[in-house]
């Protein structure tokens, strides 16, 4: 292998790894929103009906769209 093809190769793998650490954040951040909205829902216990029923359809949106985002990292 040459010296060129080398540096190819190791300029490439350079941008692959940039490219999963970026999609390793992205991963995380989805993990920590799905959890945020599962300390919301805890939090509704004490919240009027109204609210609550509001708050847990939005919710229930959001962790959907979450979990579709997360199927295309899968």
């Amino acid at each position: 292998m040459s010296k060129e093809q080398i540096m190819v190769n190791r300029t490439a793998l350079e941008k692959h790894n940039k490219v999963v650490e970026k999609a390793t954040a992205a991963f995380d951040q989805l993990k920590a929103a799905k959890k945020t909205l599962g300390l919301v829902k805890g939090l509704m216990t004490n919240a009027p009906d109204s609210v609550k029923k509001d708050i847990t359809k939005q919710t229930k949106a959001m962790k959907d769209s979450i979990s579709t985002l997360m199927k295309i990292f899968m």
